[in-house]
Formats: C-alpha cells, structure tokens, sequence
C-alpha cells in the first residue's frame, strides 16, 4: 500500500502532457525507454518527450536500464501496474491512445531495426493491401505478395 501511496502522489504531480505519457508507456512492452521512443508512441516532438522522460526519472517512475546508453530508462513492474490501472481509469486514455502508442512503438521498432542493418530487400514494400485503402475482403488476399514480388521473399 505504501508504494502505491508514493506512485499515486508522484502520478498526480506530473504535468498533463507527462501524466499522458506515463499512461502510454505503462501500456507498452517492457522496453529500453528512449526519448525517440517516447516520441514516436506520444507523438511529442523529441525534446519534449526527453524532457518528460527526465521527469518521470526524477519522480522515480523509471529507472536507468541497465548497460544501456545515458538517458535510457526501464519501467519496473509495480510502477508499470500502477500505470495500467491509472490508464484503465483515465476516461481520456482510450483504445485508440493504446493503437496509436503500438503503431508508432512498431514503426520506430521497424526503422530502429532498418537503420541498423539495412538490406537490398528493404527496397522492395510489403503488398500494400487494396487500392482506397479498405480492409481485406479475406486472409487470402491479405498473403498474396505484393505485385512483381514472388511468394516467399
């Protein structure tokens, strides 16, 4: 109980924007936190989420990660449970805060990964799903490679 006491008088000293933040990456897998992470899933400009990220440091809401660059942080379990059930009450964090920190943590995962070790394959997209942009009509179509690419590349 007390250390939910501590967490919740450090959660309601945060700013807004930082407070929103905390929620989205409570939501997120345990990651190295960075602030072009922070950015990509809060959709802050990067210093702005570095800046946040140093908060949540300062209010012991993270923690450095270890053997990681400076300015990296970890969430530890107890503080990332108290940021669920924050989110889960937060009438203001929805379904659609969840998707958009997911989309954008992959993103970032995807071209983190790119810049790392880029490859002649990387050129070629993935199909890009149906003209207009509507869903699949079923599975099937969602396999097929996209066109000039053969199956299994």
């Amino acid at each position: 109980m007390a250390t939910t006491a501590a967490l919740d008088t450090s959660y309601a000293a945060l700013e807004p924007r930082t407070r929103r933040l905390y929620l989205t990456l409570g939501s997120l897998p345990n990651l190295t936190l960075t602030a072009e992470l922070a950015a990509a899933v809060s959709e802050m400009p990067l210093p702005d989420a570095g800046r946040s990220l140093a908060v949540l440091a300062d209010a012991r809401l993270l923690e450095p990660a270890p053997d990681s660059p400076e300015h990296s942080y970890r969430m530890g379990a107890a503080v990332r449970d108290h940021a669920q059930a924050m989110a889960s009450d937060d009438e203001g964090f929805g379904t659609t805060d969840y998707v958009t920190a997911l989309r954008g943590m992959c993103d970032w995962l995807v071209a983190d990964a790119r810049s790392a070790h880029p490859t002649p394959a990387q050129a070629a997209p993935l199909h890009p799903g149906p003209a207009g942009g509507e869903v699949f009509a079923d599975g099937q179509t969602a396999a097929q490679p996209a066109p000039g690419r053969a199956a299994g590349r």
